[in-house]
């Protein structure tokens, strides 16, 4: 009766230890009293992330090991050497050519900056927001 017991307190431990992402996340950066980015994730593994000035990054996510990895066009790496970097509509200056990754901790994303740092800016859940518009389908 002792290992039964065992076995499933061991089973609940695993569950309630698995990480559950939630569907919004919003950035606590403030920038011209909006949040700089809130991020969007739909069940079907498709994104949003949507800036303080509205512009709209669209992509894949997918989650492994308490880490989310956003794909997109709309990333793009930044260049050391760059001192002026063009304003491009609907994308994003990042560490890596094509994606992000955030670590999961607390219920919150972290972007993994280089050497694997963290950012100090945090996203956190917020609830569903009623009415959003569709991804497009691209």
């Amino acid at each position: 009766m002792s290992k039964m017991r065992n076995i499933i307190l061991i089973f609940f431990v695993f569950v309630s230890c698995k990480t559950t992402l939630k569907n919004n996340y919003r950035s606590n950066c403030i920038l011209y009293g909006t949040p700089e980015y809130t991020l969007y994730l739909e069940k079907d593994n498709k994104f949003r992330m949507i800036s303080y000035i509205n512009d709209t990054i669209e992509g894949k996510w997918a989650f492994t090991m308490n880490k989310l990895t956003l794909k997109s066009d709309g990333f793009i790496k930044i260049e050391k050497t760059d001192s002026i970097l063009p304003n491009f509509i609907n994308t994003k200056y990042t560490i890596h050519d094509g994606y992000e990754q955030y670590i999961f901790k607390n219920k919150k994303l972290f972007l993994v900056l280089e050497d694997g740092k963290v950012d100090k800016c945090y996203y956190y859940s917020v609830p569903t927001a009623q009415n959003l518009p569709t991804l497009s389908h691209k």
